[in-house]
C-alpha cells in the first residue's frame, strides 16, 4: 500500500527542485551578463547606478533617504540659517534688485521674483509654465518635470521678458505674462549671459561628442558653449575639450592626469568680454571649468586660449571680469574622492579669489568673514564684487543669500518653506539699479 506521506512530499520535492534551477539559471545568465557584460547588462547597471545615486543624494544635498522619499525634489531641511530677510547692518541701505528663482511651497513649482532689497519688496513675479515648456520641448528627464524644474540663472530683459533653462535642458524665454515666446531644443545647464551682439552665451552639451568612446556604456559628455540669437536661433557650438586637445599646454590636464571619467571638463561659467579690458578683448569668453579647476579666456575671432590657471580655487564656479581688468572667481574649495556624489570640503569655507593674469597674483579678500560665518556650498555657488567692495553671495546647499563686507554681514536671505524647511534657489542675479530697468512694468499697471 502506497505511503500516504510518501506521496504529499513527492510534489514539495519538484516544487523545490523548480525554485532551485531557476534561482540557480539567473544566478548563471546573471554572472554572464555581468562579467561578459551582454546586453542588457549596461541598462541594468545604469539603472542600478540611478537607485543607488537617488539612495545616497547628490553632493551637498543634506538629504537623508527618508528626507528624499517625504520632502519635495526642492525642499531641505537646514538649521544654519535664520528663516527669511534679515537686515544685519541698520545703517546699511542697499539700493540694488535680486532676481531670485527659489521653489515655492504654494505653486508647488519654481518662481521667479524681482525684490528690491531696501525693505525685501517683491517688486514683479513670474511663475513659469513648466508643464507647457515640457509638452512643448518633449523632454520630462531630469530637472525637465515639474518637480525638479529650476529655472536656473534667469536673465532680465528690458520688456519683462526671461530667459532660464531647467538646470539641464532646452533654453526657453518667457513674457513677462508666463507666455513662452521660444525655446531651443539641447542640453544647456549652469550660466546664462548675453555679448556685446545680444546673443546668448550658453553652456551646453555638444552631441555628437568630438572624442567617439565610451566609459562604463556611457558616452563622454562633451562641454561645449553655445551662441544663441535674440530670436532663439542656434548659431554656434564649440567643444571646449577640442580647445584643449588642439592647445599643448592644456592637453596634458584635460587628458593626462587621473581617471578620464565621463564628465571631464563640467563647463560651469561662460562669461562673454564686453569691451576691452587688460588682457581681454571684446568679444573674448573667459570660461570655468569645473573639473579641472581651470579658468581660462578664449579669444573666438582667432581660435585661441589667451591664457589659463588651475587653482588656487577648487571645482569652482562662476567666474567675472573687473572693472581693473583682473578677475573673481568663487572657489567651493572642495574635492572629489571617487565621483561628483563624493565631493568633500577641503577647506570648511568656500572663498572668493581675485586673479590678475598680467602678473599672476592671487588674492582672497573675504576669506576671514567667510571663514567666520561658515560661508560653505560644495555645490553651484555665485558671487559678484560689487562697486562699494562688498561681495555677495549666494550659498546654494543652504537656499542662502548673503551681502557681505571685509569685515562683517550686510544682510541675509534664506528661502523658508514651512517651520523646518527651506526650497532650493537657483542661481540668482544681484542686479544694480542701473542695471533694471521697470519702464514694463509701468506700462503694465497703466
Amino acid at each position: 500500500m502506497p505511503d500516504p506521506d510518501l506521496n504529499q512530499k513527492q510534489p514539495l520535492i519538484a516544487r523545490l527542485a523548480f525554485y532551485y534551477l531557476v534561482i540557480f539559471s539567473c544566478l548563471v545568465i546573471g554572472f554572464g551578463v555581468s562579467y561578459l557584460q551582454l546586453p542588457p547588462y549596461h541598462q541594468i547597471d545604469n539603472g542600478l547606478k540611478e537607485l543607488g545615486a537617488f539612495l545616497k543624494g547628490k553632493a551637498g544635498e543634506n538629504k537623508s533617504t527618508m528626507e528624499r522619499l517625504t520632502l519635495h525634489r526642492q525642499e531641505r531641511r537646514e538649521k544654519l540659517f535664520e528663516p527669511g530677510f534679515h537686515l544685519r547692518d541698520p545703517n546699511f541701505v542697499d539700493p540694488g534688485y535680486l532676481l531670485i528663482s527659489e521653489f515655492n511651497k504654494g505653486e508647488d513649482q519654481v518662481v521667479v521674483r524681482l525684490v528690491s532689497v531696501d525693505g525685501f519688496k517683491e517688486v514683479y513675479r513670474w511663475v513659469p509654465p513648466v508643464e507647457e515648456i515640457i509638452e512643448r520641448t518633449f523632454q520630462d528627464v531630469g530637472c525637465n518635470n515639474k518637480a525638479g524644474y529650476e529655472a536656473q540663472h534667469p536673465l532680465l530683459h528690458d520688456d519683462g521678458s526671461l530667459v532660464f533653462t531647467s538646470g539641464e535642458g532646452p533654453l526657453v524665454k518667457i513674457d513677462r505674462n508666463n507666455n513662452i515666446v521660444w525655446t531651443v531644443t539641447g542640453y544647456f545647464h549652469h550660466s546664462i549671459e548675453r555679448d556685446s551682439k545680444g546673443n546668448y552665451v550658453v553652456p551646453t552639451v555638444n552631441n555628437p561628442p568630438f572624442m567617439s568612446f565610451n566609459i562604463d556604456g556611457t558616452h563622454y559628455r562633451d562641454d561645449a558653449y553655445a551662441v544663441v540669437s535674440p530670436d532663439g536661433e542656434l548659431l554656434e557650438i564649440q567643444s571646449i575639450g577640442k580647445l584643449l586637445v588642439q592647445d599643448d599646454r592644456f592637453v596634458g590636464a584635460f587628458l593626462g592626469v587621473g581617471n578620464f571619467n565621463m564628465d571631464r571638463i563640467h563647463l560651469n561659467d561662460a562669461q562673454p568680454i564686453l569691451e576691452d579690458n587688460g588682457t581681454a578683448l571684446k568679444g573674448d569668453i573667459v570660461f570655468s571649468i569645473r573639473h579641472l579647476s581651470l579658468v581660462m579666456l578664449y579669444r573666438p575671432s582667432i581660435g585661441k586660449i589667451i591664457w589659463g590657471r588651475i587653482g588656487p580655487w577648487t571645482y569652482q564656479h562662476d567666474v567675472n571680469i573687473l572693472p581693473d581688468g583682473r578677475f573673481s572667481i568663487f572657489s567651493n574649495n572642495v574635492m572629489t574622492l571617487r565621483d561628483d556624489n563624493d565631493a568633500v570640503p577641503h577647506k570648511p569655507y568656500s572663498e572668493v579669489y581675485i586673479y590678475d593674469p598680467t602678473t599672476d597674483l592671487v588674492e582672497s579678500p573675504y576669506r576671514e568673514e567667510m571663514e567666520k560665518i561658515g560661508c560653505l556650498t560644495v555645490t553651484a555657488g555665485r558671487s559678484r564684487i560689487l562697486p562699494n567692495g562688498d561681495v555677495y553671495l549666494e550659498q546654494s546647499d543652504f537656499c542662502h543669500l548673503v551681502r557681505i563686507s571685509r569685515d562683517s554681514i550686510r544682510w541675509e536671505y534664506t528661502n523658508q518653506l514651512t517651520a523646518d524647511t527651506q526650497g532650493l534657489v537657483n542661481w540668482c542675479r544681484y542686479l544694480l539699479p542701473e542695471e533694471v530697468n521697470l519702464d514694463w512694468l509701468n506700462e503694465s499697471q497703466n
